[in-house]
């Protein structure tokens, strides 16, 4: 059995906080900066469809390598993390800004190697520290903030880079999008270390490399997360979203082909309906994990199997129709997009409550790994390349999300319960959206954390 502690963040909670998220919020629109300019690249290199995502290709295998490597390394050692974010974050900043500068579609790939290395360790080891700075209560609302700060990342690449582009090229707008992140770098930098594993679920006693990795893959429903993440990755680094988790890879591409709007507009739409889908998605998703915790049969998995599978219908409506207004893509998009919130939301929330601080690195580079993506969107351009058609394309990745539907649906009923026993109504009551900006329910150390209010709640998985 495992002793949660009492349920008060660290000091400095708010400060890391603002500044993780506008990280986060500038690292996905830095990873999302090429997708909206893609007719302009294919314009000056004059590619094909496949050749446009080799960028995305090998950031995503740098990505894939430098997570595995990531979760290893900060499961083994007691480096600063506060350090490794805030150097991650400015080598995406310097590559971002060193694209305009080559010359032919291969060279653009060198950079987005270390772009791609960057946000990996910053994506696996971010969740480690948020979780030791804020208790198991808080953490739908925190990982809600994150999922909006992602797809607002994203939406903020397609809104403004094509404006930045239609007035000074696209090389400065890629430029532009770059530069804010040296900033994020510093504020990383400035924040306080958090104490690793003060609000552990769980206790563990296994130190080894090979003890660690047996309790994350003996795991059941860290499995099944796996696997849903793997199948909703390629759907949504394919059609439905992108790499990773922000928005399309191939929608504003179809808008223009076959609906022809302009890139700018193409782009627009998708950035109100991924800030829609954002808000709603990431929200609803929070309140309902807190909500139906205890009433339900493994609402971590039973709330975004029935999200993604009523959002199917949102996909399959734009790719069967030809939808000459903006308000009806926006709603559809955002309802799309609302579901993959609810689903990243949910199954995060289970992922930091069934595994201490120090294996959650660990694991999440393993999440991170399936769902990379990593042939998802050269798999999509290859296939319309060969259908002549990216409509008939798209239909495959959005077979593989009505999939990754199924399984959460039937692991929610086959795995039961998620080993996880919420926390008393109590310590939820505190915890809301606007609190986890307060400061007052902060602890300075760990000498004051009161041991005579731990409590036995969470059992060994």
């Amino acid at each position: 059995m495992g002793e949660k502690v009492f349920e008060r963040r660290q000091k400095g909670a708010r400060q890391a906080f603002l500044s993780i998220l506008a990280a986060n919020l500038f690292q996905n629109a830095a990873i999302a900066v090429l997708t909206p300019l893609k007719t302009q690249i294919q314009d000056e290199f004059r590619c094909s469809d496949a050749q446009t995502t080799l960028p995305k290709f090998v950031g995503q295998f740098s990505y894939l390598i430098a997570a595995g490597f990531a979760g290893i390394f900060m499961s083994q050692t007691g480096m600063s993390r506060r350090l490794i974010l805030a150097n991650a974050i400015a080598v995406v900043s310097l590559c971002t800004m060193m694209l305009p500068s080559m010359p032919t579609i291969g060279m653009l790939c060198l950079p987005r190697i270390l772009v791609g290395a960057g946000c990996a360790f910053f994506n696996v080891i971010t969740p480690s520290v948020v979780v030791d700075y804020y208790p198991i209560p808080d953490r739908g609302y925190v990982l809600a903030l994150g999922q909006i700060t992602t797809l607002a990342g994203g939406a903020a690449a397609y809104a403004i880079v094509p404006m930045i582009a239609e007035a000074a090229g696209w090389k400065a707008a890629v430029f532009a999008v770059g530069a804010p992140g040296l900033m994020c770098a510093l504020s990383l930098r400035l924040m306080r270390e958090p104490q690793q594993g003060v609000h552990d679920a769980v206790v563990h006693d296994e130190s080894s490399l090979l003890k660690k990795c047996q309790s994350i893959f003996t795991n059941p429903h860290f499995l099944v997360i796996v696997a849903a993440t793997f199948m909703n990755s390629f759907a949504e680094g394919a059609g439905a979203e992108a790499w990773p988790e922000c928005l399309n890879e191939w929608f504003p591409t179809f808008l223009i082909r076959y609906d022809g709007q302009s890139s700018e507009a193409a782009g627009f739409e998708c950035a109100l309906g991924a800030m829609l889908g954002a808000l709603v998605g990431s929200t609803l998703g929070a309140k309902a994990c807190k909500r139906w915790q205890q009433e339900a049969k493994n609402i971590y998995m039973l709330v975004p199997a029935i999200a993604t599978l009523v959002s199917i219908w949102a996909c399959v409506a734009c790719l069967s129709f030809r939808i000459y207004y903006a308000l009806p893509l926006i709603a559809l998009s955002g309802f799309y997009m609302s579901a993959f919130a609810v689903n990243t939301v949910a199954l995060s929330v289970l992922t930091t409550t069934v595994f201490t601080s120090r294996e959650l690195s660990l694991a999440i580079s393993v999440q991170t790994i399936s769902g990379c993506g990593l042939l998802a969107p050269v798999v999509v351009g290859w296939l319309s390349d060969k259908m002549h058609s990216l409509r008939s394309a798209l239909v495959f990745p959005t077979l593989v999300q009505a999939l990754s539907g199924l399984l959460l649906l039937i692991c929610s009923q086959w795995l039961g319960a998620s080993g996880t026993e919420s926390s008393s109504q109590d310590e939820q009551g505190n915890s809301s959206l606007l609190s986890l900006f307060d400061t007052v329910d902060e602890l300075e150390s760990e000498e004051q954390w009161p041991s005579e209010q731990k409590s036995v709640m969470y059992g060994s998985i």
